[in-house]
């Protein structure tokens, strides 16, 4: 499985207090984070997760879409620290804890954010690439996994340019919409997510408010399967259904992915079998149904004359053979008749044999 440490991005904004999602929009993200921590840390013993939160205190909306412009610029940038210094509109995003292999530590600081100020995207986005810039194992691939589910007030212009400078610094960004004003960000983060993208390695999923939790509609997706057991997925019709009746039998794929990919890539094989064999048993019914005589055809020839015969007709040449097959069943015959009459005649005589040979009882007969 792929090595990657992960930074997720806790919307923390007071429009999480909303009760349209789930129990309330701050509820349904901690699910979800907690689902996708556990899945990235069981698909490699060495991945590594972080928790960023993304409201900033003491500024207006408006401030921070004035100062988007200058945001972007500070992704990125070498010398830059993460001390509680202020890059653009992203001075009070905080992280509260850094990479670390340990879900436990990741669940505390989750339920110790609170729900407060104003969504600040493009301030978090930077604090987490500079984050992601500090981990200890640099063979690690870098992912930023953000939930947004308050309006976003940067401009699309803005987000294009920060998700360049992260594309340039090979990090990849997974967008999760939710809540009513997920269709009204949809256009803004779709256009960050394919700015970054590099080889399909970013996602963007959007949950409308009322369809389903938000961790439920996290589980067949690449977000948390990753890229390599997500495109197994079509072995079930790239619908989750597999993953579906895993759980049905009491299987949970977040436990053991490695079992899940197997099992995935076994239905996958059988399936392509049947497919096969399907094929193969469709066109062998073709060539039979090609190569069998034509009942319309045959009747024609029974009546008209052969070209090739002169005036010679068809029953009048099937005669010959018609005739040679009855001598044949009649000699087969006349030779099964002399071969049971000769068996019957040497049974005869041994049992003659027997009796001649047989000891004479106390009266003297020969026990006929």
């Amino acid at each position: 499985m792929v090595l990657e440490a992960t930074m997720v991005c806790l919307d923390n904004s007071e429009w999480m207090r909303n009760g349209d999602v789930t129990p309330t929009r701050m509820d349904a993200q901690q699910d979800a984070i907690h689902l996708l921590c556990n899945a990235k840390l069981g698909q490699n013993p060495e991945n590594t997760v972080g928790l960023l939160s993304l409201a900033t205190i003491g500024r207006s909306p408006e401030a921070l879409a004035a100062g988007s412009d200058g945001a972007a610029e500070a992704v990125g940038a070498s010398t830059a620290a993460t001390n509680g210094t202020s890059y653009g509109a992203g001075g009070s995003c905080k992280v509260w804890i850094t990479q670390t292999q340990d879900p436990g530590k990741v669940l505390t600081c989750l339920h110790s954010v609170a729900i407060e100020g104003v969504l600040d995207v493009l301030g978090g986005l930077q604090k987490a690439q500079l984050a992601l810039k500090h981990r200890q194992n640099k063979n690690q691939r870098q992912r930023i996994v953000c939930f947004v589910g308050s309006p976003v007030v940067a401009s699309a212009e803005a987000l294009v340019r920060v998700g360049r400078a992260l594309k340039k610094n090979n990090v990849a960004v997974d967008v999760i919409l939710f809540g009513s004003e997920a269709s009204e960000n949809e256009q803004k983060m779709a256009a960050l997510v394919e700015s970054v993208n590099s080889s399909d390695n970013s996602h963007l999923l959007v949950v409308p408010a009322g369809t389903q939790m938000l961790a439920e509609a996290l589980m067949t997706t690449p977000i948390v399967l990753g890229d390599e057991a997500a495109s197994v997925l079509g072995a079930s019709g790239g619908d989750g259904s597999g993953l579906a009746s895993m759980r049905e039998l009491g299987f949970d794929p977040n436990m053991d992915p490695e079992l899940a990919m197997a099992l995935r890539l076994s239905l996958e094989e059988e399936q392509a079998r049947q497919a096969a064999a399907a094929a193969a048993a469709a066109a062998s019914g073709g060539s039979v149904a090609e190569a069998a005589p034509n009942p319309g055809t045959a009747t024609n020839m029974e009546v008209e004359p052969s070209p090739s015969a002169g005036s010679a007709s068809a029953p009048d040449m099937a005669a010959p053979a018609a005739s040679n097959v009855t001598e044949d069943n009649e000699e087969m015959d006349e030779e099964m008749r002399l071969a049971i009459e000769m068996s019957k005649h040497d049974y005869a005589e041994d049992r003659r044999g027997d009796e001649h040979q047989r000891p004479p009882d106390d009266d003297g007969h020969s026990g006929k």
